[in-house]
């Protein structure tokens, strides 16, 4: 087959473009490229993932090398085969952040247009050595994408999404603590990312909404609704990964709680929980390693012992309570 005019039935749109690269046909190879009209005029399409710097390149000597926008990534590096369709790269991010890189790798069909269908393996390396791997299916036409993610056998990402002007407006099915959370949000060309998601965990229902900053920090406001209490309150997320807790626990009863934590990247730290009273405020002072909770100081005249109706990753643990 040779490169020029190609169409491809895509997720029942018809592609047109020149094509850059497909895997699995024999070759256009090699040969000077120049781009055609895109596919998408929004602005947010023009750098999107690796795709624009594959259109940008041409069909060089495969080569990939930039710096993406915004300040989590510092670095993208790798190669594509315009023979074969073969793409691998790398990213690094930047120093401090709780991953260190992410290697890609796999094949597809890119067009100089930017449509795009991608089959990529990403090993995601974690800050103190771990590894998270999911195959990812990447298909593009025009203004819009979708992006699948699974781990094994099991979906965990599921992202449909159109370019619209100088953001990427996308909705996500993810894989929350066993149960589908159902998100809608907006991401600017750096990263810049607003989204809003809710599930429900038994008769639990969680609401959140989060702020990504381009470095990778973020804040997230939430509200978590149980039969026998409220919570609401905030955690901001720091690169590295650790996390700062601010929330306040209202009792169908009407006790009220505020709990303050901070933890490590692991989930190890120390807390404060205060007990509104009547005449005066009741403080326990509290250590967390491993998940597990224990009263150093404090409670002994607190009308109940603190107990996570919120654990740290979202999720309802009714029966966990703190010891002494």
């Amino acid at each position: 087959m040779s490169s020029g005019s190609f169409a491809l039935a895509f997720r029942g749109v018809v592609h047109c473009g020149t094509l850059l690269a497909l895997c699995g046909v024999a070759a256009c190879g090699p040969s000077s490229l120049t781009l055609g009209e895109p596919s998408c005029d929004a602005s947010a399409a023009a750098d999107w993932f690796i795709v624009g710097a594959i259109v940008r390149s041409g069909s060089t000597d495969g080569t990939l090398d930039e710096d993406p926008p915004g300040d989590l990534i510092t670095a993208r590096e790798g190669r594509y085969n315009p023979r074969t369709g073969a793409l691998s790269f790398t990213d690094t991010f930047a120093d401090g952040y709780r991953y260190t890189g992410a290697a890609w790798d796999g094949f597809g069909t890119v067009f100089d247009n930017g449509d795009a269908d991608l089959e990529l393996t990403r090993t995601l390396v974690h800050a103190d050595g771990g590894e998270t791997v999911h195959a990812v299916r990447i298909l593009r036409s025009g203004c819009d994408v979708e992006w699948v993610e699974r781990e094994g056998d099991t979906v965990v990402w599921l992202e449909n999404a159109t370019f619209k002007g100088d953001v990427y407006d996308f909705r996500v099915d993810r894989l929350q603590a066993n149960v589908i959370a159902t998100g809608r949000g907006e991401r600017s060309a750096d990263g810049e990312t607003e989204l809003t998601d809710d599930w429900r965990i038994g008769d639990v229902e969680h609401h959140w909404t989060r702020e990504i900053r381009s470095d990778g920090e973020e804040v997230a406001t939430f509200e978590v609704l149980a039969n026998d209490r409220v919570a609401q309150g905030e955690v901001e997320v720091r690169t590295g990964g650790s996390t700062a807790w601010e929330f306040d626990v209202v009792d169908v009863d009407g006790a009220e709680a505020t709990w303050e934590l901070g933890l490590g990247p692991a989930g190890n730290g120390r807390g404060l929980v205060t007990f509104k009273g009547t005449f005066e405020d009741i403080e326990c002072d509290l250590e967390i390693e491993d998940g597990d909770c224990s009263i150093e100081d404090g409670c002994e005249e607190a009308p109940r012992p603190p107990c996570w109706r919120v654990e740290l990753d979202g999720t309802d643990r009714s029966s966990a309570c703190c010891t002494q």
